[in-house]
């Protein structure tokens, strides 16, 4: 087996490398898929509140939202998709985000 000498300044570039890639990480890890996690489920109850108790507001929400509410479809598919994407690069590569489990839905 042979052995690998790096420079200092190689070294040096290494760990600016993994530094920068960590950093990554840490805010796909702690910051965008937690957020995703948290937001998709707050988002499906918010909708299944429009159509019960908030069904009388309708009016009011489809006028705020207007023209925007393909767009916010089509975002909440995103992050679905966002969402899906970094758990299959998780298992791929395993830890490489170190995420968490996606909580799993009651069974009845």
């Amino acid at each position: 087996m042979s052995q690998i000498i790096l420079t200092l300044e190689e070294r040096t570039l290494m760990r600016a490398q993994e530094d920068e890639q960590n950093a990554i990480r840490a805010v796909v890890r702690h910051g965008v898929i937690p957020n995703i996690n948290k937001v998709l489920p707050m988002y499906a109850v918010f909708l299944e509140r429009m159509a019960t108790i908030y069904a009388p507001l309708i009016g009011n929400y489809t006028n705020d939202v207007g023209a925007a509410a393909p767009l916010i479809l089509e975002f909440v598919q995103l992050l679905y998709a966002v969402q899906a994407k970094a758990y299959e690069i998780d298992t791929a590569t395993p830890g490489l985000f170190g995420l968490e489990p996606l909580p799993q839905e009651p069974t009845p």
